[in-house]
């Protein structure tokens, strides 16, 4: 039992989060010293070790849960850089084949493994979380702005196609200068060569949008479409900075902050029902976010360890499921967001002794 506690405890994940910056420090030296070589075998050994005592410990189906993130991504770094690190000892051996792309691969494995250290700083960790859980809304977010490109790309088609070209840098045409366009001349748009920048075709109209939306030289590149068209050509700029950078962007930015503060605070929210906080009371709840006891637990702890003063606690017949305080959709999400401006002096006072009565159904 002090065995099996003993990988679940504090101390244990420090020890491996202060194997990880001594690993940080060994990534940082000299590859071709032999003693720092054979410390890659040391540092790989004692990572499948961590792995194995989880595995034993909290068994695999808890351990691979579709919710331990960190779990899955230690086992596929390690055992990935296992594999190339074989490899790359294997390809050295070899005097007819060179191994540098595996060996890069192997550098880049190793580096890989100090991500593992945000999962141990609770700000970091909290960020990372964020980012897992709200993927879905980055995806609709990402459609979002795929059909607006699109939109302003047709429209800038329309506007801009063939008003400025393009020319391959060995071309010898005197068109070139002023990217195939007199009203170009002395323009900053030619001088800086950007007749790449144009709505010809929709990938390049793609491109520029992506340019703008970064404001990389927004002004000029508006001035050069505004020159070959008329003036009135920068509202249709000025509109795509107002709808994509200005609106949509910062309501993203805005949402993924937000998300990340409500999951950094998620475990001191003070909005709890009346009926959750009796049944804490009562002992009568669990929770699936924390892994039970594995079958070489529940088998070594019976009433043989306890001592003779101490006598097994019957457990009620009757247990409760707690809904877990953390989000799993947008709605959840948003749930929390506004429930962090709520009070208890908010809720109703007959909340605090619910009475359900019995549902009256009309005769036909």
């Amino acid at each position: 039992m002090m065995y099996l506690r003993s990988v679940s405890c504090r101390v244990f994940v420090y020890i491996y989060d202060l194997i990880i910056l001594v690993n940080a420090v060994f990534i940082g030296l000299d590859e071709e010293n032999p003693l720092i070589s054979n410390a890659e075998w040391v540092f790989l050994a004692l990572y499948l070790l961590e792995i194995l005592l989880k595995l034993y410990t909290w068994e695999p189906r808890a351990f691979f849960s579709k919710n331990q993130f960190w779990n899955w991504f230690d086992t596929v770094i390690i055992i990935a850089a296992l594999i190339a690190t074989i490899a790359n000892w294997a390809l050295k051996s070899s005097a007819v084949y060179t191994s540098r792309q595996i060996l890069d691969i192997v550098f880049i494995l190793r580096v890989f493994r100090l991500i593992r250290v945000v999962d141990s700083i609770k700000r970091f960790r909290a960020i990372i979380n964020t980012l897992i859980k709200i993927w879905p809304t980055i995806l609709t977010f990402g459609q979002l702005i795929l059909v607006v490109y699109y939109i302003f790309a047709m429209v800038g088609m329309e506007l801009f196609k063939n008003k400025v070209h393009f020319y391959a840098p060995d071309s010898t045409d005197p068109d070139k200068e002023y990217c195939g366009n007199s009203l170009l001349k002395g323009t900053t748009f030619a001088k800086n060569n950007y007749c790449k920048n144009n709505f010809n075709d929709v990938a390049s109209s793609f491109i520029l949008l992506l340019e703008l939306t970064v404001v990389n030289q927004w002004h000029v590149l508006a001035s050069g479409f505004t020159a070959v068209t008329h003036v009135s050509a920068r509202i249709f700029f000025v509109l795509f900075h107002i709808v994509v950078v200005i609106i949509i962007i910062n309501i993203f930015v805005a949402f993924v902050l937000e998300a990340f503060f409500v999951e950094y605070t998620v475990d001191k929210s003070d909005l709890q029902t009346s009926l959750e906080k009796k049944i804490e009371e009562l002992e009568l709840n669990f929770s699936l976010d924390e892994p039970g006891p594995n079958l070489v637990e529940a088998i070594e702890t019976n009433d043989d360890d306890l001592g003779p003063s101490q006598t097994p606690k019957e457990k009620p017949s009757l247990m409760f499921k707690i809904a877990s305080r953390r989000y799993k959709t947008v709605d959840g999400l948003l749930q929390r967001m506004f429930e962090a401006d709520l009070s208890l002096d908010d809720i109703d006072e007959d909340d605090e002794n619910p009475t359900f009565s019995n549902p009256v159904f009309g005769s036909v």
